[in-house]
């Protein structure tokens, strides 16, 4: 039999999330193969670098957390297709990782352009998670 839980736990389990990574995590996208867990060494080329603001996050609510403000990289680090993404702390400890799509792609992290040019400026557009009942 599986466990529910209810909302206040599901936002609570959410904003963990956050909290562990702290203020100003490191967001990089890369191409290549996502490692089978975030201790496996960064996979492919890294297509951009980003790091976030202090409070990155809105709360969350429903069982949702959602990405606060836009996030960007005004210059591309290099050229490539965007395949996954790593968020470490601002020490540079892995703690998530998962598959890059374009907007409406289906992943929890969406970007504008998944072809990346090196210089050039690039858009996350939805960063969004949700803590499932199963």
């Amino acid at each position: 039999m599986s466990i529910q839980f209810d909302v206040p736990i599901r936002n609570g389990m959410l904003d963990v999330f956050e909290a562990l990574l702290g203020p100003n995590p490191i967001l990089k996208i890369f191409n290549g193969t996502l490692p089978m867990d975030t201790t496996g060494a960064d996979p492919g080329t890294t297509l951009s670098t980003i790091i976030l603001p202090s409070d990155w996050m809105l709360a969350a609510a429903n069982g949702t957390k959602l990405m606060l403000g836009s996030w960007e990289d005004q210059a591309a680090d290099n050229d490539g297709t965007a395949t996954c993404y790593r968020f470490y702390t601002a020490a540079g400890v892995c703690r998530a990782q998962g598959p890059v799509s374009l907007t409406n792609g289906g992943s929890v992290l969406t970007v504008d352009d998944t072809l990346f040019k090196a210089g050039k400026l690039f858009r996350i557009t939805a960063f969004a998670l949700t803590a499932g009942n199963r």
